[in-house]
């Protein structure tokens, strides 16, 4: 999967930039993460008019200004 990844990022663009950024510089897309790996394979969840509870405190901290 990472040579197809890598193939085609060389071959479809002229230029590409990848940043890594390390879990604790983005809590909410870590846990989103796993809270979507400890999900069945046929089970799935949207969350369409908010956010869940359980990343609101991360997103909160996340906001310019907040204590950290």
């Amino acid at each position: 999967m990472f040579r197809q990844t890598r193939d085609l990022l060389y071959f479809e663009f002229t230029m590409i930039v990848i940043s890594v950024c390390g879990r604790a510089c983005n809590q909410v897309a870590d846990i989103l993460a796993a809270y979507g790996a400890s999900l069945d394979a046929a089970a799935s969840d949207i969350f369409m008019d908010h956010a869940p509870e359980f990343v609101i405190p991360l997103v909160s901290g996340d906001k310019p200004g907040a204590n950290v």
